[in-house]
């Protein structure tokens, strides 16, 4: 378990300077590492519209995820 999210992680790292060039926020990969870890499936999590937000009270983490339920659909 910990081996597979220790790739998963990597690959996210990696994963943007593939396509743009630049490294997610350190807040944004911990965020996204946070969600994997109590995942039931944590290879089947997909992000979408990760991002910071500054709001009055401080930095906010703001996105959306899919993951595989214990029934094997896919739910927000």
């Amino acid at each position: 378990m910990k081996i597979r999210s220790f790739i998963i992680l990597m690959i996210m790292m990696m994963y943007p300077l593939f396509l743009h060039g630049a490294v997610e926020p350190k807040a944004i990969i911990e965020a996204k590492t946070a969600v994997i870890n109590i995942a039931k499936d944590p290879e089947s999590v997909r992000f979408r519209d990760v991002r910071i937000e500054k709001m009055k009270n401080g930095e906010w983490i703001k996105g959306e995820y899919n993951a595989k339920n214990s029934f094997g659909g896919y739910v927000r």
